[in-house]
């Protein structure tokens, strides 16, 4: 049986929420929100990206995850990042 729109759509989301996973972890905020701007649907990529999340958070001690849970209720939001210099002339 051929593969149908529908399949090569789902294998689409999956793999960008991988590349958002992937810009998430080297810190490049801009690439990953880039890529939810432009994806054809950033519903099913964040829905894959918060699947993936969950996998990895099971392997994860609970205790580690309550506390880094209560330091960022206590820490709030992290400030914006300064907006990149100029490349050197």
């Amino acid at each position: 049986m051929g593969r149908t729109h529908v399949d090569e759509r789902n294998e689409g989301a999956w793999l960008e929420a991988i590349t958002l996973f992937q810009s998430v972890r080297d810190a490049d905020h801009d690439a990953a929100a880039r890529l939810l701007r432009t994806s054809s649907d950033p519903e099913a990529v964040m829905l894959n990206l918060l699947r993936m999340l969950g996998v990895y958070l099971r392997g994860e001690a609970p205790d580690k995850l309550d506390h880094f849970i209560a330091a960022s209720h206590r820490a709030g939001p992290p400030p914006n990042p300064r907006p990149p210099l100029p490349p050197p002339t």
